[in-house]
């Protein structure tokens, strides 16, 4: 399977679009009163990575491990990834086209 980067960390994956958001991240930061500093760290992630979160840029699948692995969350409680709908496809409240 191919994909592309496209604009502010969207991928795009044939005719389906998507982009990554870390709200869920920054927010659970903010509620643990824990600093981006002390996450990397924590999480052994680069000021370079976090700042890429910061963008909603992707990130392997390996940090977001770490971060999940520290933080004793799953993946859902720390991204969001969103579907782009710039054509017309139905996209039912999981984010998958029907």
């Amino acid at each position: 399977m191919s994909f592309s980067i496209t604009e502010r960390g969207s991928v795009d994956r044939g005719r389906y679009s998507m982009a990554v958001s870390y709200n869920r991240l920054f927010k659970m930061l903010i509620d643990r009163k824990m600093m981006k500093k002390e996450l990397c760290a924590l999480a052994d992630v680069s000021p370079s990575t976090m700042s890429k979160m910061g963008r909603d840029e992707m990130v392997s699948m390996e940090v977001i491990a770490r971060i999940c692995l520290k933080l004793n969350c799953t993946v859902d409680d720390i991204l969001e990834i969103l579907p782009d709908n710039s054509d017309d496809g139905i996209v039912n409240k999981v984010g998958y086209k029907s």
